[in-house]
């Protein structure tokens, strides 16, 4: 799939929707330039997010086992789970296991 023009469509279907066909069709600014901007941005931006998501399940399990974690140990946790084999969805016996081995450090 090409980022760019999936991004290009979208903008320029949505300049249309809210500014009309002629400023779709004759932007003051660039529609390619901005979906290559985007596109760049697109993988880290998700990367980040996914990340957030990871720390949250770690944090729900930590507080189901009473454990306190510094914002240091989340995210090393989080990240040592993320690049696992047992990362595919919330695996609490997993998250736990990564707790306890980054507890013991």
């Amino acid at each position: 799939m090409d980022l760019v023009s999936e991004f290009e469509k979208v903008i320029y279907n949505w300049v249309k929707k809210n500014f009309g066909e002629s400023e779709a069709d004759d932007p003051s600014w660039s529609i390619e330039e901005l979906s290559k901007v985007l596109a760049r941005e697109y993988w880290g931006i998700r990367e980040r997010h996914e990340f957030e998501n990871i720390k949250e399940d770690v944090q729900s399990v930590a507080d189901d086992h009473g454990i306190k974690l510094t914002d240091e140990q989340l995210n090393a946790i989080a990240d040592e789970y993320r690049y696992s084999e047992s990362y595919c969805s919330k695996d609490s016996e997993s998250i736990y296991y990564f707790i306890k081995h980054e507890l013991e450090k």
